[in-house]
C-alpha cells in the first residue's frame, strides 16, 4: 500500500479526531452558560443585561487576540459576512432566552438542539449536500436523545415559546452554515472578533430599545461570575466551536455539539444539586451513542 496514502489518511482522521474533541469540548463549555447565568440572574441581574456584557467583554478579548496577531484586515464582502454571522447569534441567544419565558427549559431546549437536522435540512435543500447513511442515523439517535432528556413536557406548548426556541434553533443553523463559510476565507481569531463585535452590537441596540438597564451592582461574586460567563462559554466555546467546523464542517460538527444538553444537566446535579433523572441520562448516552456513529462515519 502506498505510504503517501497511508500518512494522509492518518492525518485526515487525527485532523477528525482533533474536530470531535473540539466540538466536545465546546459543548461542556456552553453548558456552563446555564449555570452560570442562573447564578446572576439569581443576583437580580436581568438577562439581557448579562447577554450584553457577556458579548461585549468576549468581543473586546477577541479583538485584541485578533490585533496581536495582525488577523483584522478583511475585505468589506468579508466585513458584512461577519456582521451577519454576529447578528445571527445574537438573534439565537435572545429567541432563546424569550422561549425559557413561555415553555418549560426542558421542551425549549429540545426545540433549540432540532438544528443539527434543520442544518441538514438547508444543506440537502438549497446547497446540495447529500447526507451519508450514518449521518442520518446519527440525526435520528440525537433526535430521540432529545426527546428522552426532555421528558414529559413536549406535552405543554406554548406557541409564542414554540416560534421563539423553532426560531433559535434556525438562526443557530444558519450561524453554523455562515461559520463554514467565512472559516474557508478567514483565520479563527477573525471571524471569533467579528462575530462577537457585530453581536455585542445588536444586543446593545437590543437594550437600548427596550430600555433595559446596563448598570449593575459590582461585587466579588457578581464580577467573578461574569467573567467567568465570558471566559469559558463565550471566548473559549466559540473558539473551539469554530476550530471544530473548520475540521469537521458545519453538519458534523451540529451533531457532535448535541451533547451540550446532557453536559448542561450534569453540571446542574455536581455545581448546583439539581436532581439527576433517569431519563436524562438515559438521553445523554443516548446522543453519545449517536456521536460515535458520527464518529465512525470518517
Amino acid at each position: 500500500m502506498n505510504h503517501d496514502y497511508l500518512a494522509s489518511t492518518s492525518k485526515d482522521d487525527r485532523k477528525v479526531v482533533a474536530g470531535i474533541l473540539l466540538a466536545l469540548l465546546s459543548g461542556l463549555s456552553y453548558s456552563s452558560e446555564a449555570i452560570a447565568a442562573k447564578l446572576l440572574y439569581a443576583r437580580g441581574l436581568p438577562p439581557l443585561t448579562v447577554l450584553t456584557w457577556r458579548f461585549l467583554l468576549a468581543a473586546l478579548i477577541f479583538t485584541l487576540w485578533a490585533c496581536r496577531q495582525n488577523a483584522f484586515l478583511v475585505k468589506p464582502s468579508q466585513r458584512r459576512l461577519l456582521a451577519l454571522l454576529g447578528l445571527f447569534q445574537a438573534v439565537t441567544v435572545l429567541f432563546l432566552f424569550y422561549a425559557f419565558m413561555y415553555i418549560p427549559a426542558g421542551l425549549a431546549v429540545f426545540l433549540f438542539y432540532l438544528y443539527p437536522t434543520l442544518l441538514t435540512l438547508i444543506e440537502v435543500l438549497f446547497l446540495g449536500i447529500q447526507p451519508n447513511k450514518k449521518r442520518i442515523l446519527a440525526l435520528m439517535f440525537t433526535l430521540v436523545g432529545l426527546l428522552v432528556i426532555a421528558g414529559p413536557v413536549v406535552n405543554n406548548i406554548s406557541w409564542p415559546g414554540f416560534a421563539c426556541a423553532l426560531a433559535a434553533a434556525i438562526g443557530n443553523a444558519v450561524f453554523l452554515l455562515l461559520s463554514g463559510h467565512s472559516l474557508d476565507e478567514l483565520p479563527v481569531t477573525t471571524v471569533s472578533a467579528g462575530t462577537t463585535l457585530s453581536a455585542a452590537a445588536a444586543l446593545v441596540l437590543a437594550a437600548i430599545a427596550t430600555r433595559t438597564p446596563l448598570s449593575f451592582a459590582l461585587d466579588g461574586s457578581t464580577i467573578s461570575l461574569l467573567l467567568f460567563l465570558v471566559l469559558v462559554p463565550s471566548v473559549l466555546a466559540l473558539t473551539c466551536l469554530l476550530a471544530a467546523i473548520a475540521r469537521l464542517g458545519p453538519g458534523r460538527t451540529a451533531i457532535v455539539a448535541t451533547t451540550e444538553p446532557f453536559f448542561t444537566v450534569l453540571l446542574g446535579f455536581l455545581i448546583l444539586g439539581e436532581h439527576l433523572r433517569l431519563h436524562e441520562l438515559i438521553g445523554g448516552i443516548i446522543i453519545i451513542f449517536a456521536v460515535l456513529i458520527e464518529r465512525s462515519g470518517n
